[in-house]
């Protein structure tokens, strides 16, 4: 079997451009990934207009109303899963058996959120930019479950999100048959070189 270097690059590249497209796709956006909560002016006047038209009825930044106080809620949760709650409580209370959502569902007496949908994502991230300029520091585990432990602000700057445990197992199995692939490629190429010169 002879293999020329041409389409042995050519498979190399092809191999490892579908495990970049493996590692950047893992089952959730990439942007989603790395929301972070806006601190400019203009979002958290936005912000405040947005919670004043859509939040006030059921809660309040430093007080519990209907629904949980806000207070460093930014804390609490990631970004990414207080923009889906936001959006659609009911989607991850229920279809995404998500134990924290499940946890305020049952604490508030198993009244639900209204969707919030028609906001759009930079929208929701002004109303939390809103809610973290208002927060007073030591509130940020207010309605936290009993048997989860908050972070800390620290904690979570420290923490660093791999994204190993949000891939599912099939990706894991994808990348390690292409990396075998490379791998038998390779060795095939530089036993038919070392052929070829003996």
């Amino acid at each position: 079997m002879h293999i020329d270097l041409r389409s042995l690059y050519s498979s190399i590249c092809f191999a490892l451009g579908c495990l970049l497209l493996l590692l950047t796709t893992d089952g959730r956006s990439q942007d989603v990934a790395t929301i972070q909560v806006p601190d400019d002016p203009k979002s958290i006047v936005e912000g405040r207009s947005l919670f004043g038209q859509h939040c006030t009825v059921c809660h309040a930044v430093d007080k519990q109303i209907i629904g949980p106080a806000l207070a460093s809620v930014h804390n609490r949760r990631p970004v990414d899963w207080l923009v889906r709650f936001i959006q659609n409580s009911q989607h991850v209370i229920i279809d995404q058996e998500d134990e924290y959502a499940q946890h305020l569902y049952q604490q508030y007496e198993q009244q639900v959120m209204p969707n919030f949908e028609f906001l759009s994502r930079d929208e929701i991230l002004s109303i939390l930019a809103y809610i973290k300029a208002e927060s007073t520091t030591g509130v940020s585990n207010i309605n936290e479950p009993p048997t989860q432990k908050a972070q800390s602000p620290t904690e979570q700057a420290t923490s660093v999100d791999t994204g190993v445990d949000s891939m599912s197992p099939l990706v894991m199995m994808l990348m390690g048959i292409i990396l075998l692939l490379i791998m038998i490629i390779v060795v095939s190429a530089v036993r038919n070189r070392t052929k070829s010169n003996v």
